[in-house]
């Protein structure tokens, strides 16, 4: 069973303005693909988010740092590269008539057997993520959806069903609520590892 870490953020040995720089860089590499794959969610906020990771971390999943702590409203979805300003532009302008709520989770939960994942349930804000996800889904794609839409956030995935029971009963009392003001695209790297491109900011 992983020891729990305390909840503070990651200190970088970049700057903030070099790490941006080399956002930029990758970013612009990827542009230059016939493709990306974007993927849109809420940041969850720290010290929460640094934490989680760590917990994720620390049950074997070593994807966890591939992109931070998140709820999901577009799973990953290939967009042609000269699409993706177009997209971008449109969630922008698709947030501006949205007003920002309040977010709060309500225990732990699981996929399975469907998928082997365990998640922080969202109690507060849930029909609110819900009819957020509605809205963008249809900017980056007008493919159907395999599964309903559940607003979550991942404590632990494609890991053995004993490490998954674990989690379950390690995290089963965590609890986090925030007020959102923005939702985030993210772009996925060759690497794997996400990279920010943009924040739309709810603006109703």
């Amino acid at each position: 069973m992983p020891s729990r870490r305390r909840c503070w953020p990651r200190f970088m040995s970049e700057s903030v303005s070099s790490a941006a720089e080399a956002n930029a860089e990758a970013i612009a590499s990827l542009r230059r693909e016939g493709s990306v794959v974007l993927g849109v969610v809420v940041e969850v906020p720290q010290p929460w988010a640094e934490d989680l990771q760590q917990w994720r971390l620390g049950f074997g999943d070593n994807t966890a740092d591939h992109m931070p702590t998140h709820i999901t409203l577009v799973p990953p979805t290939v967009v042609s590269s000269g699409r993706l300003d177009a997209v971008l532009a449109d969630i922008d302008a698709a947030c501006e008539g949205v007003a920002g709520f309040h977010i709060a989770t309500s225990g732990i939960s699981t996929f399975r057997p469907t998928s082997p994942v365990v998640y922080l349930a969202i109690g507060d804000g849930g029909k609110r993520l819900q009819q957020l996800h509605e809205l963008v889904l249809p900017l980056v794609s007008d493919k159907p959806v395999l599964h309903p839409y559940v607003p979550h956030i991942t404590v632990a995935m494609h890991l053995p069903d004993a490490v998954l029971d674990s989690a379950a009963q390690v995290l089963g009392d965590y609890s986090l609520s925030w007020d959102i003001a923005s939702v985030c695209s993210f772009v996925r790297g060759r690497d794997g590892r996400w990279v920010k491109v943009k924040e739309h900011f709810l603006q109703g």
